[in-house]
């Protein structure tokens, strides 16, 4: 019983539809993974500047408060040294 040699093309045809298909869903998917990793990226660098500035910010508070301390020290040895 010969084989018609058609069903060979639909059979290359449908190798090849195959292969189209998992190409195109692999590129579906591995968009939709870097997507989330650039946002998750994005998330993880606007955490680490909003935290950078809280702890500036901190720094210079105690610095203010260090600078009064000092301030008040000096002026009460400025008094001393004045009697």
């Amino acid at each position: 019983m010969p084989m018609d040699p058609l069903i060979f093309v639909w059979i290359l045809v449908g190798i090849v539809l195959g292969l189209i298909g998992a190409v195109a869903g692999a590129r579906v998917a591995g968009g939709g993974l870097l997507g989330k990793a650039r946002r998750e990226a994005a998330q993880k660098i606007s955490d680490a500047e909003r935290d950078a500035a809280a702890r500036i910010k901190d720094a210079n508070t105690q610095i203010k408060e260090q600078e009064i301390e000092l301030r008040a020290k000096l002026d009460a040895e400025t008094r001393e040294e004045r009697k």
